[in-house]
């Protein structure tokens, strides 16, 4: 095999990262489909690995249906109304669950955002201030940027120095911060 994973931390990680690449690349070719005008332009963004014609146009007219479309706007409305996360992996509802059983008094959104649970994200917060120093990737995983950034011609992914060197410099190439140049 090409990876050695014997412990299932290892086969999990691998895993989770493999369904978050292929979820991203499933999302990227349906906003592409949903930009093409026609089906005559979208049928010829099929992707090599996908060999049947039919699966191809099935997959084409389900993500380009108004169905799926109102489906889509939904979920993206729903989304930018969404609260931040920053409680816990919990999440909201669970941790004010538990704040209610824990405390006599019902839990208000004020109590909650003042609440010892919500200043944990105050001190990760300073906890990210004392990084060496920051990257540049946004919200991305590590592997989804070195992904993103492989070799067009020869589909290689970039190595350990050159991905640190894309994830500390910006786009004209220069470095973050000083530690980051010096460490490179």
């Amino acid at each position: 095999s090409r990876y050695k994973l014997d412990k299932d931390w290892q086969k999990d990680w691998c895993m989770k990262e493999m369904a978050e690449l292929w979820r991203t690349s499933k999302s990227r070719l349906v906003s592409k489909l949903n930009k093409l005008p026609n089906d005559e332009q979208r049928l010829q963004l099929k992707p090599h690995n996908i060999k049947s014609e039919a699966e191809w146009r099935a997959f084409v007219q389900e993500k380009t249906s108004e169905k799926f479309q109102e489906r889509s706007n939904k979920f993206r409305e729903i989304r930018k109304n969404q609260l931040p996360h920053t409680c816990s992996p919990r999440g909201f509802a669970q941790t004010i669950d538990d704040m209610n059983r824990d405390s006599s008094k019902p839990v208000t959104w004020v109590n909650f955002y003042t609440s010892e649970k919500f200043e944990r994200s105050g001190k990760n917060k300073i906890n990210r201030s004392k990084t060496k120093y920051t990257s540049l990737h946004g919200t991305k995983t590590y592997s989804a940027t070195r992904y993103a950034k492989r070799n067009p011609e020869t589909q290689q992914w970039l190595g350990v120095i050159d991905s640190f060197k894309t994830f500390h410099t910006d786009k004209k190439g220069r470095w973050v911060n000083e530690a980051a140049a010096q460490d490179f």
